[in-house]
């Protein structure tokens, strides 16, 4: 399994994955045969920040301005490192 990222580096996306839109939705597909994960607008943002150079904090300030429930600063966090931790584990990160 792959290290999990801490808290202040900065995740970054494998490159070879391709993420595009697909509807209200974005698909995450892996050329390697995994299956395609769907994501919702939320992980979609944060997705789009998994870039090594954006830490989990930095990413949690860049998204909450476009979420359009405007959550608590902890519950995007919360949702930051929930996404961040599942794509660690499906091997989605670099």
């Amino acid at each position: 399994m792959p290290a999990i990222p801490s808290r202040r580096r900065a995740p970054r996306a494998r490159p070879d994955l391709v993420f595009r839109p697909a509807g209200d939705a974005w698909i995450l597909a892996d050329p390697t045969g995994a299956p395609a994960q769907v994501l919702s607008f939320t992980t979609a943002l944060i997705w789009s920040y998994c870039d090594g150079h954006h830490d989990f904090g930095a990413i949690a300030e860049a998204i909450a301005p476009a979420l359009p429930s405007r959550p608590d600063p902890a519950a995007i966090r919360a949702q930051v490192r929930a996404a961040i931790d599942a794509w660690n584990s499906a091997g989605l990160l670099s």
